[in-house]
């Protein structure tokens, strides 16, 4: 999935550009977004884990942004497409 340098580099500690975004970009350190932020996560996901998307859900709710969470239960990483793109237009159309 990575190249062997950007592993190397991340791992060792040399890719210290690459690090010091990261972590400038972390919500751990206090990042709040601006806008409204919409997370979609299919509950049975085994290639991304759910717990990212509650981790993320928690830690920017608590930084206090405007987050909104859409589970999509029992569906996977590469199933749940149809359900993703049906709330995302149901939600803009609400906004409109």
């Amino acid at each position: 999935m990575f190249r062997p340098y950007f592993v190397e580099g991340i791992l060792s500690g040399a890719d210290k550009e690459w690090i010091a975004a990261s972590e400038k970009n972390s919500f751990h350190k206090g990042w709040k977004p601006t806008g409204k932020v919409y997370l979609h996560h299919g509950t049975a996901d085994t290639v991304v884990p759910f717990f990212n998307t509650t981790d993320a859900y928690n830690g920017l709710t608590a930084a206090g942004g405007d987050i909104e969470m859409f589970p999509y239960e029992g569906k996977e990483h590469t199933n749940v497409t149809l359900p993703y793109i049906r709330k995302t237009l149901e939600v803009w159309n609400q906004a409109k």
